[in-house]
């Protein structure tokens, strides 16, 4: 009995001879065995198809089938071997010896002919199959990994997946690849079924960016690209035993998962990120602090369905007051020291979402200087204006209150600050004033061997070296002229501004002033009628004159704000009495300078020519605590005394004119002419 080849269940014509290879298929160990099975065979050049097989004859008229074509049989053989992935069968009645269930067409050819009608053609078909041993069904499988690492730290990880899939059963190849790459996808280089680490770079748990395939049904082939990256110097360790083993779950903090607690503690997550961080730094040599724009993007894994919450959780615990990461960073990179930290502090924070990304990025801008920031500071400016006339300054101050942080930190840094000096703003704003540099270059007595720094080389303070130095030291009035506070509850700030002299003042009271009136003696003078002639008067000089009336009052206010609102001396005095016995001692003060109690001022030093007598006193007040005292003497003149003729010019430049100091009879004086 004959021996018949049979290809998707038809016999092939012209008795071919099979003849079989071998050929090992190995990807990393051995795969299957590729077979190419050869068929070479003889056809005639005669045909005579039969109608209906539209295939060979679409001729109606060749109802017969009687027409020979010069193809012959050619055309039967290419029809069998037109279709892949069909069964290839060597029989011997109904034995079949070989069977090749998925046999793929590699070719199909004819000898060089002229095609003559009836004459022999040899051709050749070459199949393969392969006999896979593998539990995957494909071609070419590859599962390979490649690394670059970067300038910035950052190892870039490329993951590809690639097979070509053989039909089985009624599987097809492209689905037989598919099954094979999507074992693989996903497993990234840092996972246990790594075979092994790279060699020359350093091996950290990545983050997957993104994920690309290529698809081709007509080949059976199917490939996915994967990238990953990570920092080479990052955390990814996943020890944590504040959060692992449901730790967590009984932290004081009180967290909802265990990442929660991870970011917490400064622990890698269970699913890898990448922090991408930039900072810029202005500097100008104008302003007293830096600014520092801190620019950081987060980066989820896109096979993490909860990347964009893990995300939250991170920026949220960085940037709380317990953490301060961001400030510590800019510290370190700029300050020489994340212990520096506090020297730095946000002026502003944005954030910007993109859940479909996975990704977070926050923009923050920051100040950095040479004192810590988390306290507010008075940001402010002195100005000095000097009356050449009076040799006054006057200083200006104006300021604004700045602070850092969100809205609520803010309102808490400025009620701290209301609370330590709304009652002392004035000694507050009064220090600011003695320390500037307006008051020591300007406003200040010029001193030599203490000005502009020489002080510290041999004292204690720039006060210590005035005193020592013999220099004066000009006093600036504790109690300002006009003071404004000018507060946005709303925007938590406030403004300051305020006025001060270094006019002479008096301690415990304010707007101190007195006046002296002096009513100066004169002669007295009669009109008498004349003895012997009728209508007619005569003025007699009695020789005598009035008393000087001098008049002494003194003005002032109680401080009603400041250092002595809510204070008591050693005798429990407020505020009030304390400016009016002040008040009291600056009439006290200026009565003993014009009017003494002491008969060498008085007359050439003539103690019966001395007479001075106390006529009005008066102290009256009103709320709040503003105060005129009243004092007034009847004396005998004392323009003999050049003591207060410094102190207080009466009538001209040079004193009383002698017809008034000169009160005596002259001689020859006849009384009554």
């Amino acid at each position: 009995m004959p021996t018949k080849v049979f290809y998707n269940g038809t016999q092939v014509t012209g008795e071919p001879f099979v003849s079989r290879s071998f050929q090992p298929v190995d990807y990393g160990n051995r795969w299957g065995m590729a077979e190419t099975v050869t068929l070479n065979g003889v056809v005639t050049g005669v045909y005579k198809p039969l109608i209906g097989y539209p295939d060979h004859d679409n001729d109606a008229g060749n109802a017969g089938g009687q027409e020979t074509k010069p193809t012959g049989l050619t055309h039967f053989i290419t029809d069998v071997f037109k279709t892949n992935f069909q069964s290839l069968q060597v029989k011997e009645g109904n034995t079949v010896y070989y069977d090749w269930p998925s046999a793929v067409v590699e070719s199909v050819d004819f000898e060089e002919s002229k095609w003559g009608i009836g004459s022999p053609v040899k051709y050749t078909v070459k199949l393969k199959s392969n006999d896979i041993f593998s539990s995957h069904p494909v071609l070419e499988p590859s599962d390979s990994y490649s690394f670059t690492e970067n300038e910035d730290g950052t190892v870039d990880v490329t993951h590809k997946v690639s097979a070509k899939g053989i039909k089985t059963g009624s599987v097809s190849p492209f689905e037989r690849a598919r099954q094979f790459v999507d074992q693989y996808v996903g497993v990234d280089h840092y996972e246990s079924t790594w075979l092994s680490s790279p060699y020359f770079v350093t091996n950290k748990k990545p983050t997957l960016l993104s994920r690309s395939e290529n698809v081709n049904r007509l080949e059976g082939s199917y490939s996915v690209t994967e990238i990953y990256k990570y920092y080479k110097d990052s955390n990814n360790t996943s020890a944590c035993s504040e959060c692992e083993n449901n730790q967590w779950q009984g932290d004081a903090q009180n967290f909802s998962n265990e990442d929660q607690c991870r970011a917490y503690y400064g622990c890698a997550l269970t699913t890898p990120y990448l922090k991408t961080v930039k900072i810029n730094q202005n500097k100008n040599a104008s302003d007293e602090f830096n600014t520092v724009n801190y620019d950081v993007e987060y980066k989820g894994g896109l096979d993490d369905s909860n990347s964009i919450q893990n995300l939250r959780t991170v920026v949220n615990t960085e940037t709380s007051s317990t953490h301060r990461t961001y400030e510590k960073e800019i510290a370190q990179e700029l300050l020489g020291s994340s212990s520096l930290h506090n020297k730095v502090y946000q002026v502003s924070i944005s954030l910007q979402e993109d859940d479909a990304a996975n990704k977070l990025s926050v923009k923050t801008v920051y100040q950095t200087g040479d004192t810590p920031l988390t306290n507010p500071y008075f940001d402010y400016k002195v100005d000095l204006s000097k009356d050449e006339i009076t040799d006054i300054c006057t200083y200006s101050i104006n300021g604004e209150l700045k602070s850092f942080g969100n809205l609520e930190t803010k309102k808490s840094l400025l009620k701290n600050f209301k609370d330590a000096n709304y009652e002392t703003i004035e000694t507050y704003l009064h220090g600011k004033i003695t320390s500037s540099k307006a008051f020591e270059v300007f406003g200040n007595e010029t001193c030599a061997n203490c000005d502009n720094g020489r002080w510290a080389d041999n004292y204690a303070s720039l006060t210590a070296c005035r005193t020592a130095q013999g220099c004066t030291d000009r006093v600036v009035n504790p109690y300002p002229k006009t003071l404004k506070w000018n507060e946005n509850p709303n925007k938590a700030t406030i403004s300051l501004n305020a006025e001060f002299s270094d006019a002479d003042y008096v301690a415990n009271s304010v707007n101190a002033k007195y006046a002296v009136s002096v009513t100066s003696s004169k002669g007295l003078y009669k009109e008498l009628p004349s003895a012997n002639v009728e209508g007619l008067f005569v003025l007699q000089d009695l020789n005598c004159q009035t008393a000087t009336n001098t008049k002494v009052t003194v003005n002032g206010d109680a401080p009603h704000k400041g250092p002595h609102v809510n204070t008591f001396d050693s005798n429990y005095k407020t505020a009030d009495i304390l400016a009016l016995e002040t008040l009291r001692s600056l009439k006290d003060a200026v009565i003993d300078e014009i009017v003494p109690n002491d008969p060498k001022y008085y007359n050439n030093n003539s103690l019966y020519s001395y007479a001075r007598e106390k006529v009005e006193e008066s102290d009256d007040t009103q709320f709040p605590y503003t105060f005129s005292i009243n004092e007034g003497y009847l004396h005998t003149p004392t323009t003999n005394n050049s003591d207060v003729l410094d102190k207080f010019k009466f009538g001209n430049e040079l004193g009383f004119t002698s017809n008034i100091t000169n009160y005596q009879r002259p001689d020859g004086y006849k009384f009554g002419y």
